[in-house]
């Protein structure tokens, strides 16, 4: 470790640092702490009313009559795709 003798707070001379023990000072100080604890508060108190629960959308769920027809128009298509020499997955993604 650097520094030999002088380089303790205790020697060194009082008016450098004594400035900022001031009562005032600490007064001061406590006074702005105060206030920011009391602004914390009020932010986290807005927080907490801007929260709304947003409400779940139900799936529209697909009735049997219309999956049976999905299902007739997409073996059509394989058919015809069958009839006409091609691959059976033709044109599917396409509906």
């Amino acid at each position: 470790m650097l520094g030999g003798a002088g380089t303790t707070r205790q020697s060194m001379p009082i008016f450098l640092f004594a400035s900022h023990r001031t009562a005032d000072w600490r007064k001061r100080r406590s006074e702005k702490e105060k206030r920011q604890k009391k602004e914390k508060k009020k932010k986290k108190k807005k927080k907490k009313k801007k929260k709304k629960k947003k409400k779940k959308k139900k799936k529209k769920k697909t009735t049997t009559t219309t999956t049976m027809m999905m299902m007739i128009t997409m073996a059509m298509i394989r058919m015809k795709a069958m009839k006409k020499k091609k691959l059976a997955l033709v044109k599917i993604s396409s509906i």
